[in-house]
């Protein structure tokens, strides 16, 4: 029968072996690390030298010339597009339902979104840089419904929310 209060005992050669293991794990992701890193210091190097070629204007023919700024152009730009966000599905659902609303459970079931997170999404949907992009949101805790009162720059009158200001905070 085993002792319930058996502790064990690790003897050092075995912590010795587990801390040089370690010691081998975190050289080897340091090599990594370092080998990416001149990678890509050496393809930013490549990369500049080349522009600094095609500016002197080299003499090349036309269709080439054109094929390597484009391959330079591309590179530098992500070849997966862009995801729309949370924020801006919601939004699209909320303009959508527009005076009609959107229940919170709906919301979130789609979004996972409650009431706090929400509070913080409408506050977002009127502080945007360009203020006719405002949506004005209200949630009718009577309906359990969130619904869009207006657009726009205009403030609506009865409006007891976020009350943007005219200077861009960032």
């Amino acid at each position: 029968m085993a002792k319930k209060n058996a502790k064990v005992v690790i003897d050092e050669a075995d912590e010795k072996e587990a801390s040089a293991e370690v010691q081998e794990v975190e050289a080897a992701k340091a090599a990594a690390v370092a080998k990416r890193k001149a990678t890509n210091e050496a393809k930013k190097e490549a990369k500049q030298k080349l522009i600094a070629w095609l500016k002197e204007d080299p003499k090349i023919e036309d269709d080439i010339h054109t094929a390597i700024v484009l391959l330079i152009k591309t590179a530098a730009k992500s070849s997966k597009p862009r995801a729309e966000s949370i924020n801006e599905q919601l939004k699209a659902v909320l303009v959508e339902a527009g005076k009609d609303g959107v229940s919170e459970m709906a919301i979130f079931k789609q979004f996972k979104i409650g009431q706090p997170e929400m509070s913080i999404k409408t506050r977002l949907f009127v502080k945007v840089k360009d203020p006719a992009e405002r949506i004005w949101v209200r949630f009718f805790e009577d309906e359990e419904l969130y619904k869009v009162i207006a657009t726009g720059a205009d403030m609506p009158e009865d409006w007891d929310g976020y009350i943007p200001t005219t200077e861009v905070s960032l």
